[in-house]
């Protein structure tokens, strides 16, 4: 069969989040919880988002 003209319709999440959402929710004083500060890969230095960084010359 042709897949491409199949009508599939997936469930879409209830709760879903834009960019600008995700972006607000951001804080760079928060603290991770201390399970997760246990974890062998845990980092101390969060990155900010990229969104939230000016664009240089090059970029624009």
């Amino acid at each position: 069969p042709n897949l491409a003209s199949t009508n599939v319709k997936y469930k879409l999440a209830d709760h879903r989040y834009g960019r600008e959402e995700m972006l607000a929710l951001f804080t760079h004083s928060d603290e991770a919880p201390d399970q997760l500060k246990e974890h062998p890969i845990y980092s101390a230095d969060a990155l900010v988002p990229l969104a939230l960084l000016p664009q240089t010359e090059e970029e624009q």
